[in-house]
């Protein structure tokens, strides 16, 4: 992910800066640092962010994480979060507000949209130009450019669609009906069935769930009323719908991460301010239509001092701790003596059990400040006469290659066509192991024995008379099962040997 460092700039600057220059940034939009910083000579990074931390991948991402270390390290910092529309500047009136229907609660966790009208198409401010260039993404016009800019600003995937091309001015998330033709505006025309999740109105499909529209739901240069969506769906269908239909946008990249669902009306909010600022014209905005069923529950984290000191191995003090959850934005609901009970926010879709609460407080705290003693204590088993299982692995390799036998290595995945597998693991009473997210839909579960890929090894040399004498082949690998719910790995050894009948 590319990073420009004039962007974080924005949110992240000294206290010691100029009032005005502060106030101008938090008000007027494109407005350049200079004389605080050279605006020209920027800076981008090729960030590779893990996939736990969805919560840093936009610029204010890394800016709210930069500000909690830089902060906490005794540099006078301030963090401004990005500037969005007034609740008085919306329109009211009930007749400019379409309306969202969920059918499918279970794939799409919030869905919620906003309606504009009287706004115009045509080429970005420099400014917005400039910034969206700096990580690569290439300048359209200034409704789709605001579009990508929310989304690399605060990793929340937007869509947009004409206004007028929808019916009804309904919005309806369910599946498609099977054998619906979809031409995208790729100009491909996809055929969905009952399992893709897509966005319709009363007649037709707007979107695949967000990631590339109809082609005539798009917005043009006549266009002047747009309905922006922003939404949370289930990452899972999100990666299955774009392998499925070879899908690759912008959009597509934050929706297959677990994002934040409190975060979409404040990324609609965040559009209709830049679309406000950026048009000359009056821009009439709808009340922002909100479509959140299941609300998600709110974590709580019970943390322990004496776990902390056992995990660092130093003593920390207990207001440290306590400055860097309040940095990290983990509010304190309640404490003791013994430990504090924490709220997680929700952006911090990571963060899950204690430990996890002590790395971050380990991360802002700093490795550096850890002392390492010059001298290592471990406890040593004692010395024993058997040997080590790679030790035993490599006699049984070197023996079976003595005797004429050839290594084979097979995946680890099976075929789903393998029937025999199932009846012999109902005989051994264990079960097997499905991939969540497989790369290819015939190869979905983990192999829980040797023998069939063996098989297939033969059927396969004897087909195509690779070995044209007798096949002797052995396998040293694992094999994956379940046994009550507990998942098991075992290494065993494999070998076949095959003989061709001859007549005489």
């Amino acid at each position: 992910m590319k990073i420009s460092l004039n962007w974080i700039k924005k949110y992240v600057f000294p206290l010691n800066m100029d009032e005005n220059k502060i106030s101008n940034i938090l008000t007027d939009i494109g407005l350049t640092v200079k004389g605080i910083n050279n605006e020209n000579q920027d800076f981008v990074l090729d960030v590779e962010i893990t996939p736990n931390r969805t919560d840093a991948m936009s610029h204010y991402g890394i800016a709210r994480d930069l500000y909690a270390v830089l902060k906490f390290r005794g540099y006078k910092v301030h963090l401004v979060k990005p500037v969005v529309i007034n609740e008085g500047d919306h329109c009211n009136n009930n007749k400019y507000n379409p309306s969202i229907l969920l059918k499918r609660h279970d794939t799409c966790i919030r869905y919620s949209g906003i309606f504009i009208s009287k706004i115009k198409i045509e080429p970005s401010p420099y400014w917005l130009i400039s910034r969206l260039r700096s990580i690569g993404i290439k300048s359209i016009n200034n409704m789709i450019d605001i579009i990508h800019f929310v989304m690399y600003e605060l990793g929340q995937p937007i869509h947009i669609f004409d206004m007028d091309q929808i019916e009804d001015r309904k919005i309806l998330i369910k599946n498609a009906e099977k054998n619906t033709k979809f031409q995208s505006s790729d100009n491909i025309i996809r055929k969905l069935d009952e399992e893709d999740l897509v966005i319709y109105d009363t007649v037709k499909p707007l979107s695949i769930a967000g990631m590339i529209n109809h082609i005539k739901s798009n917005i043009h240069v006549r266009t002047k009323n747009i309905f922006i969506g922003s939404a949370c769906f289930n990452p899972i269908i999100i990666r299955n719908l774009r392998k499925k239909h070879s899908i690759k946008t912008e959009t597509q990249y934050f929706f297959e991460k677990d994002t934040d669902p409190n975060q979409t009306v404040y990324a609609l909010q965040r559009a209709a301010f830049l679309i406000k600022n950026i048009i000359k014209n009056k821009i009439i905005c709808s009340d922002i239509i909100d479509c959140y069923p299941n609300p998600i529950s709110i974590s709580k984290i019970k943390l322990r001092y004496k776990k902390i000191i056992n995990i660092i191995g130093k003593k920390i003090s207990r207001k440290k701790i306590k400055e860097i959850l309040s940095l990290l934005e983990m509010m304190i609901y309640s404490e003791n003596d013994q430990y504090l009970l924490i709220r997680i926010p929700s952006y911090r879709t990571d963060v899950q059990r204690e430990i996890d609460v002590i790395e971050e407080i380990f991360r802002i705290y700093g490795i550096h400040k850890i002392p390492i003693h010059h001298k290592i204590k471990i406890s040593t088993l004692p010395k024993i006469f058997f040997k080590t299982e790679y030790e035993i692995q490599k006699i049984l390799f070197e023996q079976l290659v003595c005797f004429g036998f050839q290594e084979i290595i097979s995946s680890t995945i099976r075929k789903n066509e393998e029937k025999f597998s199932s009846l012999l693991n109902s005989f051994l009473k264990i079960q097997e192991i499905k991939i969540l997210n497989p790369v290819n839909y015939n190869y979905q579960f983990m192999r829980s024995s040797l023998i069939f890929s063996m098989i297939d090894c033969i059927e396969y040399n004897l087909k195509n008379n690779r070995i044209k004498s007798n096949i002797k082949f052995f396998e040293l690998g694992n094999i994956y099962y379940k046994i009550n719910n507990k998942f098991l790995e075992k290494t065993y050894l494999g070998i076949a040997m095959s003989q061709k009948k001859t007549r005489i």
